[in-house]
């Protein structure tokens, strides 16, 4: 009996440790219910990778192929860590002018106070699963050694098919830094995306070497698009970014936040078009939080809110 006991025991251990290991090694998680599904890849920053309803296209651009080659490498995010264009939803840093600004370990980059790539550590880290149900994923990040900071992820499906997705982001420093969140998600390049302002005005353009773009307001759309080259539309309050793909319309709008004006050279709204006939294009919907000053320890958060809806035809 001694013996079957001791073996049992021995089993039991070893099953746990193989479940917890399965557990671990599957990065893409699956939040599931009778409205809508998403997929969040944990190991490369928190990374949603699809959002849909149960009869509607999936929105989130992700870069699948880019992914299945990373798999096949031992990499992990370092001070030197290139853009990796994997896409999906992320959150970075703003303002974007000081991202390697508040670092010693880039010299380069330091003293060029260059403004790409965003923080390895934050959008490409491994983050360690805290809940996971079928319909919330709570995740911890690791500190960054470029900004201090470290952010945990809150992925939160509702009954109804809408997705809530809160960042916390805690300065781990011994003193004081500054930045704010900035949710940047990036979409099917065929989708068509919009605002709905109530007038014309309240926004810019921003252009790099684009040889032409369209923007107009029409019946309460704001439509913009870059031809070919890179732009960004800014507008200066926060309103809902629209996308619409198949008869279906995307909606991302801002939650609660960390009170405060959002950080200079940057605005409530942003969306970001680059088109290149070599490659895909890129189009991000981006929402800005608040610019806070961190003391050791203290967070900021933002909480956001996506939603899917059948276009009413004619």
């Amino acid at each position: 009996m001694i013996g079957l006991e001791v073996f049992l025991k021995k089993n039991y251990l070893i099953c746990i440790c193989f479940c917890l290991f399965i557990s671990n090694a599957s990065e893409i998680v699956r939040l599931k219910n009778n409205a809508a599904e998403v997929k969040v890849l944990v190991g490369w920053g928190a990374r949603v990778i699809s959002y849909q309803l149960q009869d509607s296209p999936n929105f989130i651009d992700f870069n699948l192929v880019k992914y299945e080659e990373l798999k096949k490498t031992n990499f992990k995010p370092n001070a030197l860590t290139p853009h990796i264009d994997l896409r999906g939803h992320i959150v970075w840093l703003s303002p974007q002018i000081e991202w390697w600004t508040q670092q010693a370990i880039n010299q380069d980059r330091l003293s060029r106070k260059a403004i790409w790539p965003p923080d390895p550590y934050l959008i490409y880290g491994q983050y360690k699963t805290v809940v996971q149900k079928s319909d919330l994923l709570k995740l911890q990040g690791t500190i960054s050694e470029i900004t201090g900071l470290v952010f945990e992820h809150e992925f939160h499906l509702q009954a109804n098919g809408n997705l809530l997705i809160k960042t916390t982001a805690t300065n781990k420093r011994k003193e004081a830094v500054a930045w704010g969140l900035w949710s940047n998600t990036r979409i099917k390049p065929e989708a068509l995306f919009y605002l709905k302002p109530e007038a014309n005005v309240n926004y810019f353009l921003k252009m790099n070497k684009a040889k032409a773009s369209s923007l107009k307001y029409e019946n309460g759309y704001l439509i913009f698009n870059v031809e070919d080259g890179s732009g960004k539309l800014h507008y200066e309050n926060h309103l809902p970014l629209y996308a619409n793909l198949e008869g279906w319309e995307f909606k991302k709008q801002l939650g609660k936040r960390t009170p405060g004006k959002v950080s200079d050279d940057h605005s409530a709204v942003e969306i970001f078009v680059a088109q290149d006939t070599a490659q895909k294009s890129i189009i991000e919907l981006e929402l800005l939080g608040a610019y806070k000053t961190l003391q050791p320890n203290e967070s900021m958060f933002m909480e956001e809110e996506w939603s899917i809806y059948k276009l009413k035809t004619p």
